[in-house]
Parts: structure tokens; sequence; C-alpha cells
């Protein structure tokens, strides 16, 4: 869900080009001739990195991160926005949604794009290329009632193929970057199903925090990620009264700038809770979640 911030490169070409005439010694500065060139270099099309999901389902366009919305999404992010722009009415479960907002990236507005409706979100990787991502995909069950049993069924071993089955959650999407922001390690689908297990998961925690060839593990960072778990956890153990299908925690972390983030994202897919249930099926994720990222935080 990061993208390289290839318009800023284009735009410090385009002022060399116009303003080089007027500055004949520019043109002398060998540093500036490098940096000329790494921008012309830089300003050509890169492609989208995904640490999960499908390519058509999302576009980047700088600090906007569209995510294309299924029917049953629209009428939770269109409350979302409306939240972020200060307009409560008719917004369901209005209360619950706007502790929601605190732990999602912010949802600026809608749009339609070739008749698919789209979310303007937040991109939480924005100015940060070389930042290293984690999905971690919630609960051992990601399908909806209303799914077929072969769907479910697919759901289901994919569930017992992962520690999903143990933890109640899974890496559905991981990259890591070195100190250039190169690709150092990315979890594909076999490495995810038959590779991640409950006695190396937090070998794969320790080398997100460890990202961009750092020395130790960013202990601020882990902290930070710690809290958001530990908030987001009691919003669910008080507060949340839906069982959400299919939602995940979305972290940023680039050591080289010290730059954290974390979003509670894939939401929309939901049904209501009885009065008292929780929904155990999310719960689960969040409290393996918190005691893995809390680990490094009370050895110090």
């Amino acid at each position: 869900r990061c993208k390289q911030n290839e318009f800023g490169f284009e735009t410090a070409q385009r002022a060399i080009e116009i303003f080089s005439p007027y500055w004949p010694t520019l043109k002398e500065d060998t540093s500036l001739l490098e940096y000329e060139k790494n921008c012309q270099e830089k300003s050509k099309a890169t492609p989208v990195e995904i640490a999960a999901g499908h390519r058509d389902a999302i576009i980047i366009k700088q600090e906007k991160f569209l995510k294309r919305l299924k029917d049953k999404e629209i009428k939770f992010y269109t409350d979302l926005k409306d939240i972020h722009q200060g307009s409560f009415e008719g917004i369901e479960f209005l209360e619950e949604t706007k502790l929601i907002s605190n732990f999602t990236s912010k949802c600026m507005d809608m749009t339609l794009i070739n008749g698919k409706s789209y979310a303007i979100l937040e991109n939480l990787c924005f100015m940060h290329p070389k930042a290293s991502i984690v999905d971690f995909k919630l609960g051992r069950i990601t399908y909806s009632p209303e799914h077929s049993d072969e769907v479910k069924k697919y759901h289901n071993e994919k569930c017992e193929k992962t520690i999903s089955s143990k933890l109640g959650f899974r890496i559905s999407g991981l990259i890591l970057k070195d100190k250039k922001g190169e690709v150092a390690h990315r979890a594909y689908r076999d490495e995810i199903y038959y590779h991640i297990n409950t006695s190396n998961i937090y070998d794969y925690v320790e080398r997100f925090l460890k990202s961009n060839d750092a020395d130790q593990i960013n202990l601020e960072a882990a902290q930070y990620f710690t809290k958001f778990l530990k908030d987001l956890t009691e919003f669910f153990e008080n507060t949340n009264t839906r069982a959400w299908i299919g939602t995940s925690i979305f972290l940023v972390l680039d050591n080289t700038k010290n730059y954290y983030r974390a979003g509670w994202i894939d939401l929309g897919k939901y049904t209501p809770l009885k009065e008292g249930e929780r929904d155990q099926n999310v719960l689960e994720g969040l409290r393996s979640l918190h005691s893995l990222f809390e680990k490094p935080t009370l050895s110090k």
C-alpha cells in the first residue's frame, strides 16, 4: 500500500528544465547534473507496491489512497467521510463510528471512477518510499454468513494452513526495505501459508521493527504499535457492537526517518452483534498481536 513519490521528482525535473537557461552555472555543477539525472530516472512510472490485496482495487495518487468499494462497504465509508468532515446526520452507529475514525486512515471523500465507487483515504506511506509495511488479517473466520459453502470451505482451508487457526491472525502481506529503500524481503503466498508459524512469527515482527538495516529494534515504534493495539482491543472489549469480516491491521515503519503509522483497514463488511456479545473472532487476533508487539517493550 505504498508508492514511490515520483510526482516530486517530476516537479524538480521540470524546474531544472525551466530555469537552467537563466542560470548557466547550474549546468556546470556536477552534483546538480547528478541530481538531474536522478530526477529523470525517478520520474519514470514505478509500479505500486502492494503488501496484500488486488492491484485493480486500489489507486494511489500522492497523499491519496483510493480503495474500490463493494456495495456493502459504501454506507460505512460514506459515514466515515462525513465524520471526518464534521457532518453527523444519518450516520449509523454514530458514537461507535466516531471512535473507529481514530483508528483508521482518514476518509477524505468518495468518488466514482468508471462507474465504480471508491473511498479516498489517507495514504499512510506518503513521502516515505523507504517504509516497510505489514498487513495482518484478523480472525479465524474471514467470510460472511451469506457466502456459499464453497467460499466458506476455501476460507476455512486458508485458516487451517496458516497461524490464523492458532493465533487468530495471519500475515497477509509483508514488504521489508533496506536502508536504501530497496525491497529486502517480500512475503509471498507459499511463505505465508507454509513457513510462517507460531515458532517464528515473532522473528517476522522483530525483522519488521529492525527494517532498513537498523541495528536494534525501534523501541519507540514498538511502543506506539503496542498502544494502538491495546486501545483497539479495549474498544472491541467495551464498545464495539459489530462482527467485522476480513478486516486487517496495517503497519508502516520507516526507520531511516523514525516514521511509523498504524491503521485498522478493510472495513465496511460487518453484521450487528446481539446485545452483550463481543467480536471474539477479531479480539483473538488483536490480543495475540498485542502480545507480540509488547514483547520487546517488556524486555527494556
